[in-house]
Parts: structure tokens; C-alpha cells; sequence
């Protein structure tokens, strides 16, 4: 008689196991939290014509830069694109730094010279790639 191949029977992993503790899932929400936050004000103001320029928001993408800096050591570089304020955000620059350079101002985190286009901090490095 023919043997039959009996299939083992798979189980989910039940809803509290996990690769990640609570403390890492908190702290992506609390980033991705603090991005939308911050780029739905930088949208109001530009809307306002508050900011000068052209302004290129984060929203939708706050996933990312929450999830792929947990996986950088802190002198890694990084490469990206003019959409890099959740970036900038999410390695630990001040949001208030962020909006004085958004609005021009010498309280920046670039002395208010680079306005949308470049969020950086001497101990991060991230270079933008402006293509056309």
C-alpha cells in the first residue's frame, strides 16, 4: 500500500509573540507620531505662505524613517531625497530647529540657509540628492 505524506499542521504565532518588544513598537509610534505632527504643521504654514520656497512633506512615509533608523549605528551616513524631514527627525534632530530653518531663521539647525532643502546637525550626517 501506497504511504501517505500526512502535512504537519502549522500555527500562527499567536498575537503576543513577537520579534520586537513593546518598548521598540512604542518608541516607532511615538516617532512616526512626532513626524505627522511636525509635517502637518509645516504644511499649514506653507499654506500660509509662511515658508518660502517650494516644500516637500513627509506625510505618508513616517514608517520609513521610524523603522529604518532603528536599524542604523549612530555614525552611519545616510543618502535621500528634498522629502528628508521625518529622516532628520526621526536620527534626533530638535523639531523646533527644524521649523526655525523651515521659517529662515538663524535659530535653525542650518542657521536658517538652507530653508526646505537641508536639515542636518554636525553629529549626523545626511547628504540630499537633488536630482533633475
Amino acid at each position: 500500500m501506497a504511504e501517505v505524506m500526512v502535512k504537519k499542521k502549522v500555527t500562527p504565532k499567536s498575537a503576543g509573540e513577537s520579534k520586537y518588544d513593546k518598548a521598540t513598537y512604542l518608541k516607532w509610534f511615538e516617532t512616526m507620531y512626532r513626524i505627522r505632527r511636525f509635517e502637518e504643521k509645516t504644511l499649514y504654514a506653507y499654506s500660509q505662505q509662511k515658508i518660502r520656497g517650494f516644500c516637500h512633506v513627509y506625510i505618508g512615509q513616517e514608517a520609513i524613517a521610524a523603522g529604518f533608523v532603528s536599524a542604523l549605528k549612530p555614525g552611519d551616513k545616510i543618502v535621500t531625497a528634498y522629502r528628508q524631514h521625518g529622516i532628520a527627525l526621526s536620527r534626533g534632530l530638535d523639531a523646533k530647529s527644524c521649523m526655525a530653518e523651515l521659517y529662515g531663521k538663524e535659530t535653525g539647525c542650518v542657521k536658517g540657509k538652507e530653508e526646505v532643502c537641508i536639515f542636518s546637525q554636525r553629529n549626523m550626517t545626511i547628504l540630499v540628492a537633488m536630482v533633475s
